[in-house]
């Protein structure tokens, strides 16, 4: 499954609605709202090891996907199982160079703030991405 900066991965896309992702997946293993952001709903599917996040005031749009995929990949290069420095390599092919990275006691994030994307990193390797629709300013974001 391809991952697509400011678009999404594989065939969903940001900005797709609650029954176009169920037309793809059928219907998610888990449904819940989001402990801190009662405005998300989150979709989990076990069998594709993503979840993904609609946004009840934009009409319960796709906004975010957090993926354990083995099948995830930017350039036809897998990135799970890979070291850090080698996947942020890959993203510049798409010209996505500036990353934050934030250290904690038993894992790693690096987090690209222009296409909202999050590599998390654990015994060296990375072991989930995460990426969002871009923002356009402060209150809006860039739908596909």
């Amino acid at each position: 499954m391809e991952v697509k900066p400011g678009i999404g991965i594989g065939p969903v896309k940001f900005g797709m609605n609650k029954e176009e992702v169920e037309s793809l997946f059928g219907k998610p293993n888990e449904v819940s709202i989001d402990e801190d952001d009662d405005n998300k709903e989150i979709w989990t599917f076990n069998d594709k090891k993503m979840r993904l996040s609609f946004y009840a005031d934009e009409a319960y749009r796709l906004g975010y996907i957090e993926s354990s995929n083995l099948a995830l990949e930017i350039n036809g290069k897998k990135l799970l199982g890979k070291k850090i420095d080698a996947v942020k390599k890959e993203f510049l092919s798409q010209n996505i160079k500036d990353w934050e990275h934030e250290k904690y006691p038993f894992f790693s994030i690096c987090f690209n703030e222009d296409y909202y994307i999050s590599l998390h990193e654990s015994y060296g390797e990375i072991t989930e991405v995460s990426i969002g629709v871009p923002f356009k300013n402060d209150d809006e974001f860039q739908w596909p």
